[in-house]
């Protein structure tokens, strides 16, 4: 049960005026979108009527079934639907694991006790894998297929990360539900006309400041932009409070970095920030409950003398429940006590939209470069070959990062010197070849450290061996490596418009490594399977790899899934009564009945699987980069190639399979394991009846050690 308590619903509203609740729901549910997607859970507030408040934030797809089934419905009732008036009785929030075995909270979002208060439901998660098999179990007993949709949107957490959103999430409600947004009576005071102005910087009338935004306004900081909102947030204030310098400073990591600045000196505090050792950083930490500015110390004010010019400086600290989250720093601007009052207010006002908005765009980015990393990986799978591949890893630099001149060099351990394979704006002929530890190429890959230079005439030693050609001063030499192995270089120079590369080129290549590496290190396998072949690793009947390399592949695929967190499973498939087979029709047949198997097989898989003879009548297979239920749907519709093959008309006498199927997991964690797991699996499969298909699992083939 999370500890929400020191969580004020209530603030003392002695001398504050009435606040709209109307007007601060408003706000609550359009922050209520962001949390959920942040949170990566469900959210939605039911009112005073037990009525859902525009629609579930972030839904489960589990509950959106349910939800249309008239059946399940009654058991959500149970549950969801009634855990409003169950959190109201409490006084507090609550929490619950409903018949579908989704861990849920829910909370008074005002007054405790009230009857007629709003209830914030959210979670809809699944705390554990077991959680999930007991749903799995209860939605396929009796031998029901359940719809696909139900799974198409599950949400997976444990308890620690819940209750670290959920006090997150009620800590953010409380700060927009405790918000004031009625106009005070000087704003109420104050023409349209007038308020214009002042947005424009135009000098303001003799009258209090405005203490607030208006509703229109703070809503528009949930809808925009993170950046725009912080620049509009910055201009806002600035005209407001004639400020000569200042800046918006917002937590990022464990250091406060400037998102907004305008004045005198916004072009050196755009660049601003206080690191984690930060004298002033430090005396902020700690909220205090004054509405005040904080006048930096002589320490601290030397801290920002160093980037920025300034007589003297006030820092605003802005926080979210207890935690620092923002600042506001004032420079060389001589604020009256009511000024300062007004101006941490309005800090204050601004600081919990800013956030979601930071929020949102945070999962926006993350959502986007997912996209783009699983696009380009799928393009590395899709490549038929490795010159293609080649090509691939060095136009995605050149499209991602803008260089005329990209050239990828591939490390032969043989020769210990690196080839060029690819490139673009300049001739693969033109580039040398270094050794290890010569050139930068070589030099850099034999640090294993990605080297960025902003002018050549800073390091000589890169200048005296760039390429003659090269037209910029800037440049970019970056390894590729799998582990302690080492697999190229990409080197890139003359970016578009004669620009530098910078500090954030060099983290999108440390995102684009991996995949670009998984990639060389699979065309490495596959060649080194190509020499293998000449040492006769091949079975000479089936024309399918033997056992003896097949062990060895399967090795190096769980090393590689392990170390680039891909999924990989294992295929073991048997000819059913094959003996009685070959007593029946004799061994020439038999043989004949291996080799059309066999080329089943070849035709059923990809590229990159891997398929063997096991020995006998048993042929086994790896797949790379395929998920359980992938493997699935792979193995039967190799059961079905192999059936149908054998009852045509050119095929003398039907022959059927089973198969096993297992995948690499926390409970079959080496090459071993993951066999026997599809070895018990194809013997649950023959005792079925053969001619079948069964996944391994605990439950179903017990005994595994």
């Amino acid at each position: 049960m999370v500890d929400v308590t020191n969580i004020p619903l209530e603030q003392d509203t002695a001398n504050d005026s009435p606040q709209r609740p109307s007007e601060a729901l408003s706000h609550w549910l359009a922050a209520q979108q962001t949390l959920a997607a942040t949170a990566n859970l469900a959210l939605v507030t039911i009112d005073a009527d037990n009525d859902l408040q525009k629609t579930v934030a972030n839904e489960t797809s589990i509950c959106q079934r349910f939800l249309n089934d008239p059946t399940k419905a009654t058991m959500c009732a149970e549950f969801c639907g009634k855990a409003r008036s169950r959190a109201l009785i409490a006084g507090r929030p609550i929490t619950f694991r409903c018949d579908a075995y989704l861990y849920c909270f829910a909370a008074p979002l005002q007054g405790a006790g009230e009857a007629n208060s709003s209830v914030l439901i959210g979670g809809r998660a699944f705390l554990s894998a077991s959680d999930y098999r007991k749903f799995l179990q209860h939605e396929t007993s009796a031998g029901k297929r359940p719809d696909p949709k139900l799974f198409s949107n599950i949400k997976f957490t444990d308890l620690e990360e819940f209750e670290r959103n959920q006090q997150k999430i009620l800590t953010a409600a409380s700060e927009i539900l405790t918000q004031d947004f009625s106009p005070s009576p000087e704003e109420t005071a104050t023409p349209q006309t007038e308020i214009k102005s002042i947005a424009a910087g135009q000098s303001p009338p003799s009258q209090p400041l405005l203490t607030s935004l208006s509703s229109e306004q703070l809503e528009s900081f949930f809808n925009g932009s993170f950046e725009h909102e912080c620049r509009e947030a910055m201009q806002l204030i600035g005209t407001r409070f004639h400020l000569a310098s200042g800046a918006l400073l917002m937590r990022n990591g464990r250091r406060m970095a400037a998102c907004a600045a305008g004045g005198e000196e916004r072009e050196a505090l755009i660049g601003f920030h206080l690191d984690t050792g930060s004298a002033l950083l430090n005396r902020l930490q700690i909220r205090q409950r004054e509405d005040i500015a904080v006048a930096l110390t002589s320490e601290e004010l030397n801290e920002i003398q160093i980037n920025v010019s300034c007589k003297r400086a006030e820092a605003f600290p802005l926080y979210i429940g207890e935690e620092l989250t923002g600042m506001l720093l004032v420079l060389d601007t001589e604020l009256d006590k009511n000024s300062q009052t007004e101006l941490a207010r309005l800090g204050q006002n601004l600081i919990l939209p800013l956030e979601l908005a930071r929020l949102r765009s945070t999962v926006n980015d993350q959502t986007k470069s997912l996209a783009q990393w699983q696009d380009f990986a799928h393009l590395l799978a899709t490549r038929a070959n490795a010159p293609e591949t080649y090509s691939a890893i060095v136009e995605k630099v050149v499209a991602s990062l803008g260089a005329e001149r990209v050239s990828l060099l591939i490390y032969n351990e043989d020769s210990k010197k690196l080839i060029c394979k690819a490139a673009s704006g300049v001739s693969q002929e033109v580039i040398s070849g270094p050794r290890l530890g010569e050139g930068i190429a070589g030099v850099v890959l034999e640090r294993g450290e990605p080297l960025l230079v902003r002018n050549l005439e800073e390091q000589s030693w890169v200048a005296d061996r760039v390429h003659g050609n090269a037209h910029s001063s800037s440049f970019i030499s970056f390894p590729l490596l799998s582990g302690g192995k080492r697999l190229g270089v990409i080197n890139l120079t003359d970016r578009e418009a004669n620009q530098s590369f910078v500090a954030s080129d060099l983290d999108w290549l440390k995102l684009f490594a991996p995949y670009a590496a998984a990639a060389l290190e699979r065309i490495d396998l596959h060649e080194k399977a190509q020499r293998f072949q000449l040492l006769a690793i091949t079975d000479p009947l089936t024309g399918l790899l033997n056992r003896r390399y097949l062990e060895e592949r399967f090795a190096q695929e769980i090393e590689r899934s392990k170390r680039y967190q891909f999924p990989l499973s294992f295929v073991m498939m048997d000819i059913d009564s094959f003996k009685s087979f070959n007593d029946t029709f004799g061994h020439q047949a038999g043989d004949e009945v291996l080799r059309e198997t066999a080329l089943c097989i070849r035709k059923s898989l990809r590229n990159f699987d891997v398929a063997a003879r096991y020995g006998g009548e048993e042929f086994i297979v790896v797949l790379p980069e395929t998920d359980v239920t992938s493997a699935t749907i792979l193995a039967e519709r190799l059961r079905k190639a192999v059936e149908q093959h054998f009852t045509s008309e050119r095929s003398r006498h039907p022959v059927t399979v089973s198969i096993g199927v297992s995948s690499l997991s926390k409970a079959l964690q080496n090459r071993h394991q993951v066999i026997r797991a599809a070895d018990q699996a194809l013997y649950a499969a023959k005792k079925r009846g053969k001619n079948c298909v069964v996944v391994y699992n605990t439950e179903l083939v017990p005994g595994l050690a």
